[in-house]
């Protein structure tokens, strides 16, 4: 299944971010700050570095 890709960059507040990451599955991106946010909600991740 394929969904479209939503570009929500610097469109979020920390508060929203945490939201959107607490009802994903994984959270897989190349910046430190939210992948620690997605860790501390409890989801999983993966870091691209």
């Amino acid at each position: 299944m394929r969904a479209p890709v939503l570009d929500l960059s610097r469109r979020l507040s920390l508060g929203a971010l945490a939201a959107l990451w607490r009802a994903a599955r994984l959270v897989v991106d190349n910046d430190f700050g939210p992948l620690h946010l997605a860790e501390a909600v409890g989801t999983a991740t993966g870091g691209i570095y």
